[in-house]
């Protein structure tokens, strides 16, 4: 692999890579803490309001008869999201345990059918490295409320309020809504 495809691999705002070769055979341990400017970055990336903490312990160890390298972990992060209904910043902590299994040579399809029962496949080892900085990342996208609600966050009182002020509120800004063209089927069949 010529540098320059190797530098596309590294995709993200953190990296702390990790040469499997060099790990001893009872495995290693790592604690990540990114600085400020690394955290404001990966704010930006995941569309956070901001991100005060972030903290991965990380154990990376090779497993017995192949060339598979199970990392297990714990992230740590506290962070501010967008509300969906009312803009304004919802807090969240996260403290999730991780597992996460890594082989050299995975060439994955673009498409994948896996069913509940199936384990997860193994992520790829690329250039004989496991980045436990971008793993880190993905763990804190995995971990974030998709749908951050504010707790006084009510639709009906949105509604209400814009129509005393003279305004006019739709959820979807008149977009069709899937549901409703569901809804709509339901109602052509009767």
């Amino acid at each position: 692999m010529t540098h320059s495809e190797e530098a596309e691999h590294l995709v993200g705002e953190y990296h702390v890579e990790v040469v499997v070769e060099e790990l001893p055979r009872t495995g290693r341990h790592f604690i990540l803490e990114p600085d400020s400017e690394i955290r404001d970055a990966l704010a930006e990336r995941f569309g956070l309001l901001s991100l005060s903490a972030l903290r991965g312990e990380m154990h990376v160890k090779a497993l017995a008869g192949a060339p598979i390298y199970r990392v297990t972990g714990r992230i740590e992060a506290a962070c501010e999201q967008p509300c969906v209904v009312t803009l304004r910043p919802v807090e969240q902590s996260i403290n999730e345990e991780f597992e996460l299994e890594f082989a050299p040579g995975v060439d994955l399809p673009d498409e994948l059918d896996l069913t509940l029962e199936d384990d997860d496949p193994c992520e790829p080892i690329i250039n004989g490295k496991i980045d436990l900085g971008e793993l880190l990342a993905q763990q804190l996208a995995l971990a974030l409320d998709p749908y951050p609600r504010a707790s006084d966050a009510d639709l009906e009182k949105i509604r209400d309020e814009a129509a005393k002020s003279g305004r006019e509120f739709e959820v979807n800004a008149g977009k069709a809504s899937p549901f409703g063209a569901l809804s709509k089927l339901k109602t052509e069949k009767k």
